[in-house]
């Protein structure tokens, strides 16, 4: 993981924010979050089933969808009370 005390939804925000804007591709992600490739797609089959992250074929590259820039957005909201 990220980080040896990251959270599930630490990493799954991670990936979210990687993956927002022009888009990444799932080896970015893997270097950025230091998944192996079996995790890192256990964490996209979950943002997938949840809609909060989309494919695209044409360019090949994962990109945050609305719903899962809300929910990035909440989960920083949440950070700041806990800090």
């Amino acid at each position: 993981m990220v980080h040896n005390n990251a959270t599930v939804t630490d990493t799954l925000a991670i990936i979210l924010a990687s993956a927002t804007g022009k888009g990444v591709s799932d080896k970015e992600i893997m270097s950025r979050t230091h998944l192996s490739y079996n995790y890192l797609l256990r964490y996209l089959t979950v943002l997938f089933q949840n809609v909060l992250i989309e494919y695209d074929e044409s360019t090949n590259l994962l990109t945050t969808s609305e719903k899962g820039k809300r929910l990035l957005v909440t989960c920083k909201e949440i950070r700041k009370f806990i800090h």
